[in-house]
């Protein structure tokens, strides 16, 4: 989250959350008889999700990602839904941080 000027960045917002299938071996996630990681999904590893100030969702480029691999993703529409909610609820979370930083200052 950038100060008024857009300058610096004053805060950092996260979210976690499970995608209900990412690939793998079997359907959901963690199959019992997997021997490697591989086998339980796509592996993500230090994604630019969003790009620039603007927030531009790289949607093509997440789509290759849940594409590739051995055992891609069975339902990449579904991810994608999944991770615009974790965007949004990001969005929501530097919304609240600005109304508290315009309330009570840094």
């Amino acid at each position: 989250v950038y100060d008024a000027r857009g300058e610096e960045v004053i805060f950092y917002v996260g979210s976690r959350g499970h995608q209900s299938d990412i690939g793998g071996t079997t359907p959901a996630s963690m199959p019992p008889n997997s021997t490697q990681v591989e086998e339980e999904g796509v592996l993500i590893d230090n994604f630019k999700l969003v790009d620039g100030r603007d927030g531009v969702l790289r949607e093509a480029e997440f789509r290759a990602l849940l594409a590739g691999g051995d055992w891609p993703a069975r339902s990449p529409d579904t991810n994608l839904a999944d991770i615009q909610a974790q965007i949004a609820s990001n969005n929501k979370g530097i919304i609240e941080l600005r109304k508290m930083v315009n309330y009570y200052g840094l």
